[in-house]
């Protein structure tokens, strides 16, 4: 028992980043019980929210026609979202963007808190975002520390401005793309957390011209894109000479009055939107056609570029990725929000659950917003016929001047728009409570004071009913359409070639919206109610005390029956993985096969698929399991050795903190070409070099260090040549040459991520193409991570399992260290099944290294038929290369057991012929799609291949040419094993046929019973 309290008591002091936390959690308390003289006085919700009401009216007020900017940068605020804003020079993209930020830190108590503005250029460093090195300490005592405080991940810098982002290097980009998506600095030994909540990049380039500036490293630019969860197209020009007298007005006389917007107060009320089930699969639906609609345009745009049939590139607001998905839900719960505040809702009338009608906010992070919008069909109720003007309204200012406009019916929004001569909204009414007559809702600035004359709008009331008898309008099936501010740009003829493309294409895309919109509620009315598709049941996270109670009985248990316990509680954690990471199952069993077998994972994808998310939380399971273990091996050791007298607490005390057990960790680095390799191997004390002239390398900080047992590397294609080399020797040898000492490393399974397919993954090493060669070589395990789910159900249930608070941040318990007893155990069915892999190897690389060959030559020779080549998984034909698969297969064995929910008391430790499937992924690549054993008519072994989620993929028809070519080149791999396969399990059954009838009982799983074994004979 005292044992189990020291555990608990000290665990805290024996860990640093544990240590931080609970100085953090403390710090809190404590503000939370004294007060602070520097407090502001806080506002409950009804007074953030009109305050907030009030801030956006005076920020629309100072920046004239840019209310829908302003609503969108509202929107990414409350979403904590980025957003990128392009336009041509002159239209206030970087004024209104601080403006909106410090409006919101005006309304913050942390009055530290500030804006991070930055210009990019190519001589930038990338200290800027993550931290500049302390170089004194690297003199002093060759340790690789950073400082952060001043960098982009600092504390204080809560948003962000970064201008012209495609000329920063790369080693600045590399570390940018950390720092937007998961809000931490990853710098190997060290990750910090940034305070980083929103931000706006801006550009006077076209999206298209940005994606082509970053040439041969296009997927980085796609990813930094990809990370903007909103873009914005802002005018640099008023649609009128009127309006554009405005904006000077506005401009020599601003309004100096402090606006206070406290949208972070609200951020609250976006989490509490709810979205029903069959909503979701609305917006499912809808993202996955316009989907297809962008992808098929940006394939096209692409392909027209290339062979010079187009000066400009298509390249759609949204990437629809899992995440980009995920994000544009998010996007539009914070739009349901933003849009109530611009429309000055009071705050007991808000909604928190949408209605259909909202289903148009989507367009705010699936399109390009601005200049023009999507919005509800209206109708002109006023005709003019032989010169005369008929169905106006009067209006009349306190003066008594008149004037006649005419009135816009806005049938699905249910109000009346009264426009001036240019066509601008004036005055909107709405039905009394009484539904008898109508009412003013909201009139302009420029009409304030004028009165509306309601016996012209009572007279219109005929025509109204006309207009919806016409157009056999129902309000259930709103229609949509796309306002005219872009038309109205475009005749003016001052907007810019290379501009004009661009409105016409963004047009052209809310156009396409608007259609898919008004087909959606049609088609959601006339359909009968879908059936609820069955899904399997979400099993509930481990509480933290099971996990404690289980590692308290395992803790003394013999080995084999410890073995066994910790068997059987991973098959649930295993299970609750999976219901977490959908359509990931394989990428899943390919991490748990590297972690049991120490091999490395090179994890390739479009960006947002998950690739880093799902590496980090099977580590850190991992971890949690392995420093348990250190922690309570310590505690045993130090309490056998401490007497138990009256000092025994604080003995121990003392001990742990000057000793402290070791504590395992994962080393997370971004690759950059200034990368040095000291972050790897450890970097010399040049002081002791100095004054002793003797090498002495400190690995503490690097991945070298004992610490580090598992890592995650991203971009390795990036490294500089040196970096890249101390690399290759630690991954292959596990080991680092220093010249006078060899040092041997922790590491046991590192996982390479990168957003590149192997053939651009190799491409970029131009003409070191062997090093990436090289780097593959070290890598068994190649997992294809799409970025994209393979039906509407699919991602119907991942958005779902969201709203239910079901995360893919799952912190359970693993232990795949605690296995390796059971591949010890693991033996061959007979000899002859590893001459059979032996056979098997040989064929199906002879097979794919000739496909590899010729798609590379068809490529070239026509690049618009064939977009890509194909990259072989394992282009060795190695003796070493088979070994260290042949050992792998027995681990791969185990897991695939444990993946399929096999309990112990059934587990099989016999690799038999109808295990030669197993073989394939390391082969081959590791992909949705599966090698299934049947048997034949005649009962006889043999194997087919399965592709369901590779198969909807493709005929989605969301994936580009060369992610779709990719695919279809995986799918073509694994039939061609199943034909190596089935060919050599013949060849054997031929040339073995008399040996088999004799001496049956060897070969048990080639025959489906006894009587199928006579069929040979």
């Amino acid at each position: 028992m005292k044992l189990q309290i020291l555990t608990a008591l000290l665990m805290p002091l024996l860990v640093s980043e544990a240590s931080s936390a609970a100085a953090v959690k403390c710090e809190a308390l404590f503000r939370n019980i004294m007060p602070s003289v520097n407090r502001s006085i806080e506002r409950s919700l009804s007074q953030s929210w009109q305050e907030s009401v009030s801030g956006l009216r005076s920020i629309t007020q100072r920046v004239y026609g840019r209310d829908q900017v302003v609503e969108a940068l509202a929107t990414a605020i409350l979403a904590k979202e980025f957003v990128w804003i392009n336009g041509e020079p002159g239209g206030a993209k970087t004024y209104l963007s601080r403006l909106m930020f410090q409006s919101v830190l005006n309304s913050i108590p942390e009055k530290d808190k500030r804006i991070f503005v930055l210009q990019f250029h190519k001589l930038i460093n990338e200290g800027k975002i993550t931290g500049f090195q302390k170089f004194k300490s690297m003199m002093e005592s060759g340790r690789y520390e950073v400082e952060t405080s001043t960098s982009l991940v600092g504390d204080k810098f809560l948003f962000m401005i970064a201008d012209e982002a495609e000329k920063s290097n790369p080693a600045v980009l590399n570390s940018l793309l950390g720092v937007l998506n998961e809000r931490k600095a990853f710098l190997g030994s060290r990750v910090v957390d940034a305070a980083l909540s929103s931000g706006v990049f801006t550009s006077n380039k076209t999206t298209g011209e940005f994606i082509q500036s970053f040439l041969g490293d296009r997927p980085s630019g796609e990813a930094l894109l990809d990370r903007m969860a909103i873009k914005i197209h802002m005018a640099n020009q008023q649609l009128s000479p009127k309006e554009t007298v405005a904006m000077y007005d506005m401009v020599k006389n601003p309004n100096s009055v402090q606006i206070s917007l406290p949208l972070t107060e609200l951020q609250a009320l976006v989490n509490k939107v709810e979205i029903p089930e069959s909503m979701m699969k609305q917006i499912v639906s809808i993202a996955r056609e316009f989907d297809r609609y962008a992808t098929s345009k940006a394939d096209q745009s692409r392909a027209a570029l290339r062979y010079g049939e187009s000066e400009s590139e298509y390249f759609p607001a949204n990437q629809f990725s899992t995440r980009s998905v995920r994000r544009l839900v998010q996007v539009f719960k914070a739009s349901l929000i933003a849009k109530q505040l611009m429309d000055g809702v009071p705050y007991d009338q808000i909604r928190i659950v949408p209605e259909g009608k909202d289903l148009v906010l989507l367009s705010k992070s699936a399109l390009y917003v601005g200049p023009s919008q999507i919005q509800f069909k209206k109708y002109l109720l006023s005709e003019t016929k032989d010169n005369k003007t008929t169905g106006t309204v009067t209006v009349k200012s306190k003066y008594g001047t008149l004037a006649q406009m005419q009135v816009e019916l806005s049938p699905f929004e249910n109000q009346l728009r009264l426009l001036d001569g240019a066509g601008q909204v004036q005055f909107v009414l709405h039905p009394s409570s009484s539904g008898k007559d109508w009412e003013i809702r909201s009139q302009s600035s420029e009409f304030e004071g004028w009165t509306v004359e309601m016996k012209d709008v009572a007279a219109l009331d005929k025509r109204i009913q006309q207009v919806i008898a016409d157009n056999k309008l129902n309000p259930e099936k709103p229609q949509f359409e796309v306002d005219k501010t872009i038309d109205l740009l475009l005749a003016k003829g001052t907007v810019k070639k290379r501009t004009r493309t661009e409105l016409e294409s963004i047009k052209a895309d809310l156009n396409q919206f608007a259609e898919i919109l008004t087909r959606q509620f049609e088609q959601t009315n006339n359909s009968k109610k879908a059936k609820k598709s069955a899904q399997e049941e979400i099993v509930p996270e481990r509480s933290r005390k099971e996990v404690r109670a289980f590692l308290k009985q395992t803790r003394s248990l013999p080995a084999d029956q410890r073995t066994q316990r910790y068997y059987d509680w991973m098959v649930y954690e295993v299970r609750a993985l999976k219901n977490r990471f959908i359509e990931l199952e394989h990428s899943i069993e390919a991490h748990l096969t590297g972690l049991l077998s120490e091999n490395h994972l090179y994890v390739f994808g479009p960006p947002g698929g998950a690739k880093t998310a799902l590496a980090e939380v099977i580590l850190k399971a991992e971890l949690s399991k392995m420093n348990h273990d250190q922690v309570n091996q310590f505690v045993q050791s130090t309490l056998t050795v401490m007497k138990k007298d009256k000092n025994f607490l604080n003995a121990v005390l003392t001990k742990m903190r000057n000793e402290k057990p070791q504590i395992y960790k994962r080393f997370l680095l971004q690759f950059h070409k200034l990368l040095p390799e000291g972050v790897l191997v450890g970097f010399p004390k040049i002081d002791k070099q100095l004054n002793e002239g003797k090498e002495e390398i400190e690995t503490s900080t690097s991945l070298a260090s004992k610490d580090f047992t598992f890592a995650i590397l991203d971009e390795v294609d990036k490294a500089n040549p040196q970096t890249l080399t101390a690399l290759l020797s630690i991954l292959n040898e596990r080991e680092v040459f220093h010249g006078n000492e060899v040092l041997k490393v922790a590491l046991r399974t590192a996982i390479l991520t990168s957003n590149k397919l192997p053939s651009e993954f190799l491409d970029s090493y131009h003409e070191d193409r062997s090093a990436g060669e090289a780097v593959m070589d070290r890598t068994p395990n190649k997992v294809f991570v799409s970025n994209k789910l393979s039906t509407e159900e699919a991602m119907t249930q991942f958005l779902m399992n969201l709203e239910k608070g079901i995360s893919p941040k799952w912190k359970g318990l693993l232990a795949m260290s605690e296995l390796k007893p059971i591949v010890e155990a693991v033996e061959f069915e007979s000899p002859v099944v590893k001459e059979m892999l032996a056979s098997i190897h040989e064929k199906f690389l002879a097979l794919r290294i000739k496909k590899e060959e010729e798609s590379k030559e068809a490529h070239q020779m026509d690049a618009r038929e064939f977009p890509d080549y194909y990259v072989s998984a394992t282009s060795s034909a190695s003796d070493r290369t088979f070994i260290k698969l042949l050992d792998q297969l027995k681990a791969r064995f185990i897991v695939h057991q444990l993946m399929n929910g096999v309990a112990y008391k059934d587990l099989r430790t016999t690799i038999e012929m109808k295990d030669l499937n197993l073989f394939f992924e390391g082969l081959g690549y590791w992909a949705p799609q599966k090698i299934t054993p049947t048997y034949n008519q005649d009962g006889i072994l043999q194997f087919n291949h399965e592709s369901a989620v590779l198969d909807g993929l493709i005929s989605q028809g969301v994936l580009d040419k060369r992610v779709k070519y990719q695919v279809e080149q995986m799918k073509d791999e694994a039939k061609d094993y199943a034909q190596v396969i089935n060919t050599v399990v013949s060849d054997f059954i031929h040339a073995y046929r008399n040996e088999i009838v004799k001496y049956p009982e060897l070969f048990p799983s080639l025959f489906a019973n006894e009587k199928s074994r006579g069929n040979i004979k």
